[in-house]
């Protein structure tokens, strides 16, 4: 179902079963929750997990906030450091690429970031947990949705 994956902060424990509860992470929520220190409230929701993609954009979100001062630079410092120790695991069901390009295609989208996170969650019968009000408006009819607010997490 999956295999390991070269970002240090996304760790691969097993083939997820249907009788786990999980929840898929998109990297909006990363953030927020890295921010908020907030993983640790996750983890009691169950298995936390996120496609194989550049993981890099979530440490690019934060360096951005640090610049333009919406984070103090220690604050960014320390969300990267829990980054580095989330629980979240790397998941590709197999297919997985094709599925999300046939998405993306569907949507009409140019880009299939968000299509990842919405096949992973398909695929998995989980929500994803997400902060983007547009891919909750957008696509919220095909996969549950969840703010982390809704599990906790300021």
């Amino acid at each position: 179902m999956g295999g390991p994956c070269p970002t240090s902060w996304l760790r691969y424990v097993g083939p997820v079963r249907a009788t786990d509860p999980v929840l898929v992470i998109d990297a909006s929520s990363a953030v927020g929750v890295s921010l908020a220190d907030g993983f640790h409230v996750l983890r009691e929701y169950g298995r936390l997990v996120a496609p194989p993609r550049p993981w890099s954009e979530v440490t690019s979100i934060v360096r951005e906030l640090s610049l333009r001062g919406e984070v103090s630079a220690a604050g960014a410092a320390a969300a990267v450091r829990r980054l580095e120790q989330a629980p979240v695991e790397a998941v590709t069901p197999s297919g997985h690429f094709a599925a999300t390009f046939g998405m993306a295609e569907g949507l009409g989208w140019a880009k299939t970031y968000d299509a990842e996170y919405l096949v992973l969650a398909r695929e998995l019968g989980a929500p994803i947990l997400t902060i983007e009000e547009r891919l909750i408006r957008g696509v919220g009819r095909l996969a549950r949705m969840m703010r982390p607010a809704e599990l906790g997490v300021p």
